[in-house]
């Protein structure tokens, strides 16, 4: 690993995944207060590390790479300890399924170099709210349904500029 990315920015996101497992042994344990502060507090890291990644000009590829793998287990994290927490086997099978699927696109996205739209930005931070209403206890199948609704609209939407970028 080269010196520069040895930075602020890729050390939060490190921080950050190292954080990530802590989290979801909170919600098992139903530590929801802690979970909650930890919750806001990776969060904080996933803001400051791009903003200072930009404005520090320190952005590397091993940080392009890892803060969103960090995301996706932040999420997986969140949702996959608040159905096992409350013994949803159904929708752990769907949202398991839903993941492997996720990994998949994202290994084609690197590879074709497809940047996060505006779209996709805004869709985050939908699931993100709705990640934060199951972490304080309101899980219920409508919201899991509205998580898998809005996890798939932005996926559709880079699906289809992978499509326009084979024309």
């Amino acid at each position: 690993m080269s010196q520069k990315n040895f930075n602020v920015p890729n050390t939060l996101t490190f921080l950050r995944i190292i954080a990530i497992p802590f989290l979801f042994w909170l919600i098992l344990t139903s530590k929801n207060a802690y979970a909650i502060v930890l919750f806001v507090l990776i969060l904080t890291t996933d803001f400051l590390d791009g903003y200072l990644a930009r404005r520090l000009k320190q952005k590397t590829r091993l940080g392009s790479i890892l803060d969103p793998i960090a995301d996706k287990f932040f999420y997986a994290s969140v949702l996959f300890g608040v159905l096992i927490k409350n013994n949803m086997i159904n929708w752990i099978i769907f949202f398991s399924i839903v993941s492997l699927l996720y990994i998949l696109a994202y290994l084609i996205f690197i590879k074709k170099k497809i940047k996060v739209s505006y779209l996709g930005k805004v869709f985050v931070v939908l699931d993100l709210i709705v990640l934060f209403a199951l972490l304080l206890g309101m899980v219920n199948d409508s919201i899991l349904i509205l998580f898998a609704v809005l996890l798939s609209i932005p996926a559709l939407d880079y699906i289809l500029k992978m499509m326009k970028r084979k024309k």
